[in-house]
C-alpha cells in the first residue's frame, strides 16, 4: 500500500502542444514586419510595410477580455518597417526600423499608456540598423544583429536600461551577421536564433547570451528548414518562433519551441493561416497572440493565439508515477526503468524559475514542498538520458 495514492504516467494528460484560436482580424490595414508588445494585460500591434508598400505609424490596442480592437495614439515619428519593441517592467518600446527614404533609424521611444502618447527615449548612439530583434531580461533590452547604415547585416549587440536612459555596447554574436532573426529570453538569459546572412541565406543556428558573464555559447540548431522572418516569443519555461521564410517563394506554418535547459527544440501545432514571414505579435499569460505578416503575394491582416498555459510535451518514454497530486508537504517521484538509474528532478514555477532541484540514482525522489507558496507549478523530470519529462503540480494546504 506504500505507492497506493500514486497514478501511473504513460502520456502525460496534457496535450503536448497549446490550441490555436482565431481571433477579430487586424483592424488596420494588412501589412508585414509591424511590431508587437504587450502592456497592461493589452496587446498592441503597429507600424510596418502596409498593402500598397506604404509605411505606417499607427497603433492598435487588442483587449482579450473584451475580444476587440481599438485604434490608439500613433507614433509620433517616421513610419517605418523592420522596428523591434519591448516591454520592460510593463513600459513599451519601440526601436529602430527603415524609414520611407531607406534609411536605417536609431531613434527609440516609449509608448504612455496612460496618456496615450510617445515620448522621445535615448537613441542607440550607433549606426541606424533595421530588422534587429530585441530580447529583454530584467530591466535590460537587448537590441541586437540588423542591417546598419553600410547596408550590410550585423553582429553587434547593445543593451538599453531602463533606469538610467543609456545605451551600452555588448559582446557582439558570435554567428554570422544577419537580420530579421528571432530571439526570446528564458531564465535569464538571451537567446538568438535563424536570420538572413549577407548571402542571402537563410539560417538555423542558435546562440545564447549570458547578460553576467557577456558571453555568448552556441546551442542546438533549428531542427526544421532554416528560415528568417519568423517571430519569436518568451512563453513561461519555452522559446517559441512562429512561421518564417526560406527564401522569396518558400514560406512556413510551422511552430518550434525551445526548452534552454535541455537545449532541446520540439515542434508544435502549426500555425493555422496561411505560411508567412514578417508577423507581429506578443505573449499574455503564457498565451501567444500573432497575426499580420505576408507571404510572396499578399500581405494578411489575420490574427490568433495560441494557448500554451496547459502545455506540456509528451517527450518521455520512462514511466513516472508522482503523489500526492495535489500536494502540501512533500511530493514523490518514482521512475520504473530497468536500464537507468539516474533520477534528475526540478520544481519550476510557471515562468521556468527553478525552485528545487535534486538528483538521485535511486529510482524514487521525495521533495520537501512545504515551504512553497499554494499554486501551479511545473515538475521536469529526466531519467538517465531519456528527453526530459514534464508534469503539472498543484500545491495546495488543507488550511
Amino acid at each position: 500500500m506504500k505507492w497506493a495514492f500514486f497514478f501511473s504516467i504513460l502520456f502525460v494528460s496534457f496535450s503536448s502542444s497549446g490550441q490555436w484560436t482565431q481571433l477579430p482580424d487586424f483592424p488596420g490595414t494588412a501589412r508585414d514586419d509591424a511590431v508587437g508588445f504587450e502592456q497592461d494585460q493589452r496587446i498592441f500591434i503597429g507600424t510596418g510595410r502596409e498593402v500598397g508598400f506604404g509605411l505606417t505609424t499607427d497603433l492598435w490596442r487588442y483587449s482579450p477580455i473584451s475580444n476587440t480592437w481599438i485604434e490608439t495614439f500613433e507614433l509620433q515619428a517616421s513610419a517605418r518597417q523592420y522596428a523591434v519593441g519591448f516591454t520592460i517592467m510593463n513600459q513599451s518600446f519601440l526601436a529602430t526600423g527603415w524609414d520611407t527614404n531607406g534609411d536605417k533609424l536609431n531613434d527609440n521611444y516609449v509608448f504612455d499608456y496612460q496618456y496615450f502618447t510617445w515620448f522621445s527615449k535615448a537613441s542607440i548612439p550607433s549606426s541606424g540598423r533595421s530588422g534587429a530583434t530585441a530580447f529583454v531580461i530584467e530591466w535590460d533590452a537587448f537590441v541586437v544583429t540588423g542591417r546598419l547604415d553600410d547596408d550590410l547585416p550585423s553582429t553587434e549587440l547593445w543593451s538599453y536600461n531602463l533606469i538610467s536612459d543609456s545605451w551600452t555596447q555588448l559582446a557582439p554574436l558570435p554567428g554570422p551577421p544577419r537580420e530579421w532573426a528571432s530571439s526570446f529570453a528564458l531564465d535569464g538569459y538571451g537567446y538568438v536564433t535563424c536570420g538572413f546572412d549577407s548571402l542571402g541565406q537563410a539560417l538555423k543556428d542558435t546562440w545564447r547570451y549570458d547578460p553576467a558573464n557577456d558571453q555568448w555559447a552556441q546551442m542546438a540548431d533549428l531542427p526544421g528548414p532554416a528560415r528568417y522572418g519568423a517571430e519569436g516569443f518568451s512563453a513561461g519555461w519555452r522559446g517559441v518562433i512562429v512561421c518564417g521564410a526560406s527564401d522569396a517563394s518558400t514560406f512556413f506554418n510551422e511552430v518550434w519551441a525551445y526548452d534552454g535547459a535541455a537545449d532541446q527544440w520540439t515542434q508544435l501545432d502549426d500555425f493555422p493561416g496561411a505560411a508567412r514571414k514578417g508577423g507581429a505579435g506578443a505573449v499574455l499569460n503564457d498565451v501567444i497572440y500573432y497575426g499580420t505578416g505576408s507571404d510572396a503575394t499578399q500581405r494578411y491582416k489575420d490574427f490568433y493565439k495560441y494557448d500554451l498555459s496547459t502545455s506540456i510535451p509528451e517527450n518521455s518514454n520512462s514511466i513516472f508515477s508522482i503523489g500526492p497530486n495535489p500536494c502540501s508537504t512533500f511530493i514523490r517521484i518514482n521512475v520504473e526503468d530497468r536500464s537507468n538509474n539516474d533520477l534528475s528532478i526540478e520544481l519550476m514555477d510557471l515562468n521556468g524559475k527553478v525552485l528545487m532541484h535534486k538528483r538521485s540514482t535511486s529510482s524514487t525522489v521525495e521533495l520537501n514542498t512545504a515551504q512553497i507558496p499554494n499554486g501551479v507549478y511545473i515538475l521536469k523530470m529526466r531519467n538517465g538520458t531519456d528527453p526530459f519529462r514534464y508534469e503539472k503540480l498543484i500545491i495546495q494546504y488543507n488550511n
